[in-house]
Parts: C-alpha cells; sequence; structure tokens
C-alpha cells in the first residue's frame, strides 16, 4: 500500500470513498445488527444502553472539545508549508488531549456507580449496566486519542491508510462484539467491541505517525507557546463541546425519564436511517474541512468563498436526496427490519426528517466558520443553541409528547444556523453566494408533492425485494429532480470530472 500525498480534491475524494467504506461498517452495527442486539438483551435492557449511552455523550465533553481547533491549526499551517509548526501543534495537543482523557475517564467511572439509580434500573440490571458504561468510558478514552492520531496523516492530505485502518479495526470489533453476544457475555459484548476497535487503532496509528515523522525528519518538542495558544482556545471550544454533549444522542435519554425506556426504544430505531443519511453528510463534510482549512491558509480567499457555495450545496440537496427518500421509504424500513411495533408513524418520520435536516445544515456552516477560524464566535454559538434546544425538547416533550423532540430541535437550528450563515457571509466580504430559493425550488416542491403522495397512498411493502427497488427509483427520482438546479448540475460536473 503506497503512502501518498494527495492535492486537495484527490485527498477530498479519498476521504469521501473511504469514509463511506467506513460508513458501511457503522451501517452494520447500527442497522442490521440491532434486531440481533434486542432478539439477545431485550426491548428493555438495549433501551437502558441506549439511555445510558446519553449520559456517557454527556462526559464527552470533559476533552474539552479541543480536536477542532487543533485540526484547523493544523491545516492552517500545512496550507502555510510549515511542517514543523504543523507537527508542533500536533504533539503539544496530543498531550494536552492524554491529560484531558485521564480526566474523563477518572470521572466516568465515578459517574458509574450512582447512574443505574438515575436510570431505574432494577436488579441485574443494576450491575449489567455500570460494567457496560465502565467499559465505554474507557473505549471513549481511547477515541479521544485516536481523535488526534488521526488527524496528523489527516491534515497532512494523507487521508488513505487511516481511513483503511479505521475501517478494517471497524470490522474486527463488530466480529467481537457478535461472537460475544453468541456466547452469552451479554450487553458488555458492545462496548468491548469499542475497545478491541480503538485500541487497534492507537497501535496502528501511533506507528504510522513514528514513521511519518521519520521520514520528514521532523523533531518532537513542547512548546510554550502553542500551548497557550490551545490552552486560550478552550474555553471557546469547551463551551462548544458542552453544548454538542448536552444535545448529542441525548433525546433517549430524556424520553427514559420523561416517558419509559420502550418509547426510547422506538423512537431510536425510527430515526435511525436519518441518522445514517446524516452521518452520509457529514462525512462529505469531514473530508472536505482539511481540505477548506489548507485553502484558507492559502490566503486565496476568493476561491474559498466559491468552494463554500459548493458546500452548502452538498448539504441542502444531499439533504433532500436522503431526508426525502428516508420520509417516504421509513414506514417500510423500519416494519421491515425490527418489525412495525416499533415505527412511530408516517407524521413523526416526517418532523424527525425535517429536524435532523435543519441540523445538518447548522453544523455545515458551523465547521465552517471553525475552518476559517472564526473557532471562539461558532464555538460560543454551538453552546447557545445546544443549551436552547436542550430546554426545548424538554418543554415540549412534556407538552406534545415524543413529537417534541424532533420539533424543538427544528426551531432551534433554524435560529441559530441564520446567524451562522449571516457571520460566513460577512466573513468573504458579500463574495459569497449561497444557492438561491427560486433554483432549489423545484426539487423542494417535487420532493414535498411525493411525500404528499406517498401519505395519501401510504402501505407497507412485505419484503426487501419490493421495498429496496421502490426506495431506489424514489432516490432516483429526488436526483433528477435535483438537476434542475443550475447549481447542483455545476457542482455535479465538477465532481465527475
Amino acid at each position: 500500500m503506497s503512502d501518498k500525498k494527495y492535492t486537495r480534491k484527490s485527498a477530498t475524494k479519498i476521504q469521501v470513498v473511504t469514509g463511506y467504506l467506513l460508513q458501511s461498517a457503522v451501517i452494520v452495527r447500527g442497522l442490521i445488527l440491532i434486531p440481533f442486539f434486542i432478539s439477545i438483551l431485550g426491548d428493555r435492557l438495549y433501551g437502558l444502553w441506549l439511555a445510558s449511552g446519553g449520559i456517557l455523550v454527556w462526559l464527552t465533553m470533559l476533552d474539552m472539545g479541543l480536536a477542532r481547533g487543533l485540526m484547523q491549526r493544523m491545516s492552517y499551517y500545512y496550507g502555510k508549508n510549515n511542517l514543523q509548526k504543523h507537527c508542533d501543534y500536533f504533539f503539544n495537543g496530543l498531550l494536552i488531549y492524554g491529560t484531558l482523557g485521564t480526566f474523563l475517564l477518572i470521572t466516568g467511572l465515578l459517574v458509574s456507580y450512582p447512574l443505574p439509580s438515575l436510570l431505574n434500573t432494577y436488579g441485574r440490571e443494576t450491575e449489567i449496566i455500570r460494567l457496560s458504561f465502565q467499559i465505554a468510558v474507557f473505549s471513549h478514552l481511547l477515541n479521544i486519542v485516536n481523535t488526534v492520531l488521526r488527524g496528523y496523516p489527516n491534515t497532512l492530505l494523507r487521508p488513505l491508510i487511516p481511513m483503511l485502518s479505521m475501517f478494517i479495526w471497524a470490522i474486527i470489533g463488530i466480529i467481537s462484539t457478535v461472537y460475544m453476544l453468541l456466547n452469552d457475555f451479554g450487553l458488555i459484548s458492545i462496548p468491548f467491541g469499542y475497545i478491541i476497535t480503538e485500541g487497534g487503532l492507537v497501535i496502528f496509528n501511533t506507528g504510522y505517525i513514528v514513521k511519518l515523522m521519520y521520514k520528514k525528519g521532523l523533531k518532537i518538542q513542547i512548546i510554550k507557546e502553542i500551548v497557550t495558544d490551545l490552552k486560550q482556545l478552550i474555553p471557546s471550544l469547551f463551551g462548544a463541546k458542552m453544548g454538542q454533549s448536552l444535545v448529542m444522542n441525548i433525546e433517549p435519554t430524556i424520553i427514559t425519564i420523561v416517558l419509559n425506556p420502550e418509547v426510547a426504544t422506538a423512537y431510536t430505531l425510527t430515526r435511525r436511517a436519518a441518522d445514517f443519511v446524516s452521518q452520509g453528510l457529514h462525512t462529505v463534510l469531514g473530508a472536505i474541512i482539511p481540505s477548506f482549512a489548507h485553502l484558507f491558509g492559502t490566503g486565496d480567499h476568493i476561491k474559498t468563498a466559491a468552494t463554500v457555495k459548493k458546500i452548502m450545496t452538498v448539504a441542502l440537496f444531499g439533504g433532500l436526496i436522503g431526508f426525502g427518500t428516508y420520509i417516504i421509504g421509513n414506514g417500510s424500513f423500519v416494519s421491515l427490519w425490527v418489525g412495525k411495533q416499533y415505527y412511530l408513524g408516517y407524521f413523526m418520520t416526517l418532523l424527525i426528517g425535517i429536524g435532523i435536516l435543519s441540523r445538518v445544515i447548522h453544523n455545515f456552516l458551523s465547521d465552517l466558520l471553525i475552518g476559517v477560524g472564526k473557532i471562539k464566535y461558532s464555538s460560543y454559538l454551538n453552546l447557545s443553541e445546544a443549551i436552547v434546544r436542550l430546554i426545548l425538547i424538554y418543554l415540549l416533550i412534556n407538552y406534545l409528547g415524543i413529537s417534541g423532540v424532533p420539533i424543538g430541535m427544528f426551531i432551534s437550528c433554524c435560529i441559530f444556523g441564520i446567524i451562522l450563515g449571516k457571520k460566513l457571509y460577512n466573513v468573504f466580504y458579500h463574495n459569497m453566494v449561497f444557492p438561491s430559493i427560486g433554483d432549489m425550488s423545484i426539487p423542494f416542491v417535487f420532493t414535498a408533492i411525493l411525500i404528499i403522495i406517498n401519505q395519501k397512498i401510504f402501505f407497507l411493502w412485505e419484503s426487501w425485494l419490493s421495498f429496496i427497488p421502490f426506495v431506489f427509483s424514489i432516490t432516483i427520482l429526488i436526483f433528477f429532480s435535483s438537476l434542475f438546479s443550475k447549481y447542483f448540475r455545476i457542482l455535479i460536473k465538477e465532481i465527475v470530472g
């Protein structure tokens, strides 16, 4: 396997392709295996596991969210062709992250003791949830380290080897989880699979980075100025991370506390396909951001502004195609996948699709601002959005029931998405042009008509052989309707070219 440096465009394409390869492993764990998990663990225990995951996400705020600022700095200095400075930020950032990760581990172990009482467990569930949570905390420590380790080659525009290694170790982790479940290890099989994946990646990534540094003749050194710079970013990045941790995967926890774990399971399964659409779009964004920050570092702001327009075109039309297909096909998907008793209905699916699409657009705008160095501004706005969203979800779920969750998400993300978009527009001195409403109108109206027609004649497909061609046809229809947009046609030509 060759160790090759790529241009910004080729590195982005490699990251997208390998990102979707990794996504296939995530789909296996998050879609295909869930019925298997439920059949062995049961609705209640699996629902409690989902709820404990929401608490774990809260604890992830203790890593201070430094990775986003660190990757921006590394990409920026690589754009300036300052390899030693790039290396210095990596090493000093890794030291800080190791310290923060250790603190997270200790805190997580302490939280694991009162956790079962918060989730209203009883009997043997208490020890099972506690032990599984402790294992998950340790796996997250390894994940934190890997976030920084894989950032080194990615910001050097060398994404191929680290991305392929992520896919291989993800498959190994999945196989380990299935083996343990089949041999009656119970719930701990799920977090233990993550331990195997992240542990293997730590070893591999460390070896690969040492090789790259040796070839370039770089030295490792602690630099006080860099540590100070990163520490100055922590308050704002911590605010953003705290906000992200407050709302990321917290819905099942709130639903479990306010309603019950069975509803939390049904909600999670109803929105699962939408989560994968969102992850698919963020795979593209994650592939673009290092090259985007690198481009901004070169000082070509006109070209950077044009790139923003392309990225937002991906977000809008990718979201339209993905979430339009989700809304139309999700009823049959959930019924065939885990059973129609877990499907919360067409209206709930519509709300989830619209809510998560608004979140995707908000996140795209936020990450683009970070890519151009507006780290503090974006981070503080992310914290504000998360607090508002959490309050709205809690209030609305008490008054509207389960539908209050996506409605709260939609309201909050729209308000703060407008603020982020205006700031991004000002950064480029009004040289940036977002896709116009008129240009997008035909595909969006066409998709709305398809959704309405499907709701009127709603029925559930009874086999995968009939459902898969149906979903494929809907996706193709929405895609071709999107070609009526000039922006989308131009983007497709550039991708194909």
